[in-house]
């Protein structure tokens, strides 16, 4: 009768700490799915401000490299090695390229080249009112990315933690059943 006893009140305990594991990865949950909308809303709002349909491009190697601050052969070598977005037109080492100004943005952000020194001479001209804006909201949406990346790492080790307490309290409850 005491293991019987001993195992409903082990049993309660295990659902007891079940829920309030799954509490705090559903509030987590909660939090990252806000931060990913107000990320959309504010990509959304950012690429409304900027006219979205007109994307300023760059033709060549040359203007690419301007663009960046750097040379040709490092722009190349970039493209090579760290996947410095660039398009071709046609087929071949030697075929024409272009990139657009939002990629080559979004790529200086999270390639981890470092604090490049962006030439600004080809931006479109734009008031400082809404360039300042896009700038706030640029820093706002990788702020929520940076939120939302740690909140995904810190769920995938929870789930995990989560999934090894109920393997341990499943072997737990086999041995005193066995007994």
């Amino acid at each position: 009768m005491c293991q019987t006893k001993g195992m409903g009140t082990a049993e309660k305990r295990f659902g007891q700490r079940l829920a309030a594991i799954s509490e705090k990865i559903e509030a987590q949950h909660a939090k990252s799915k806000k931060a990913l909308q107000h990320a959309q809303a504010a990509l959304k709002h950012s690429e409304a401000a900027r006219g979205h349909a007109s994307h300023p491009t760059f033709n060549s190697w040359k203007e690419i490299a301007a663009y960046l601050g750097r040379g040709v052969r490092t722009v190349q070598r970039w493209e090579r090695e760290l996947q410095l977005p660039v398009h071709r037109i046609g087929n071949g080492r030697h075929a024409p390229v272009y990139a657009t100004i939002s990629e080559l943005k979004f790529w200086m952000m999270t390639s981890g080249v470092g604090e490049l020194k962006v030439v600004h001479d080809r931006e479109p001209m734009v008031s400082d009112s809404p360039r300042r804006e896009a700038a706030e909201l640029t820093a706002r949406l990788n702020a929520l990315a940076q939120t939302l990346a740690e909140a995904s790492v810190h769920h995938r080790g929870q789930a995990e933690a989560l999934k090894k307490n109920i393997v341990a309290l499943r072997a737990s409850f086999a041995r005193h059943k066995s007994r």
